[in-house]
């Protein structure tokens, strides 16, 4: 087992993760969130077994607006992947990577190098890779990655646009108006209509909260 994903994620990752307050699911996922609901969700997933074992390192950074949409706002479901408002792949550092498909996101240990590259892979999770998973946590860090320019360090895939992701993160939050102006645009526009209605609905809650 030392030489297979598991065996590695077993012995260099999981310690890193339960450190840093992870909670670890089945099949090498994990998750963690704040008391206001934000959350974060990562996984690896295997690409080859051998005699390189080749993997992805993917997290879905999942905003506590959406968490309540999926989960009807129990907050009793485990976080879904699916339901991230961007979803990442971590690009494997100099060592880490797998040398036989260049250019791509995927990392590489030799079955031979386990002992020498698990604890590199260690010391980048611990250093790096867990840091800058909960830094999504705070909604300013996640709307800079998500819409900010280009992020070296993660290729992301972002399940909306910028103007709906902007809305996703302010109704909380930002300007009424300028909301409302917003939705009204991102569903002329054809987007998803029963979630931007939910939207405006959990807007006009806080709105009437207030008043």
């Amino acid at each position: 087992m030392a030489g297979t994903l598991d065996g590695l994620v077993k012995r260099f990752v999981n310690p890193v993760m339960k450190d840093a307050g992870f909670h670890r699911l089945p099949a090498r996922k994990w998750w963690i969130s704040v008391p206001d609901g934000h959350a974060v969700f990562p996984r690896m997933r295997p690409y080859i077994p051998e005699p390189i074992v080749m993997f992805h390192v993917a997290a879905a950074a999942v905003p506590s607006v959406l968490r309540d949409y999926h989960d009807e706002g129990s907050s009793s479901k485990p976080v879904e992947f699916d339901w991230g408002l961007i979803r990442t792949r971590l690009r494997a550092p100099e060592g880490l990577r797998a040398e036989l498909l260049p250019g791509t996101s995927l990392w590489g240990v030799s079955l031979d190098r386990v002992d020498v590259d698990g604890p590199k892979m260690f010391d980048y999770f611990r250093d790096f890779v867990v840091p800058r998973w909960k830094s999504f946590l705070a909604p300013t860090v996640l709307a800079h990655s998500a819409y900010g320019g280009r992020q070296d360090d993660f290729a992301i895939m972002r399940r909306y646009g910028e103007d709906f992701g902007r809305v996703i993160l302010g109704v909380d939050n930002g300007d009424p108006q300028e909301l409302e102006v917003a939705i009204d645009n991102l569903i002329a526009a054809g987007s998803d209509r029963d979630l931007l209605e939910w939207l405006r609905r959990r807007l006009h809650s806080r709105v009437a909260k207030r008043s």
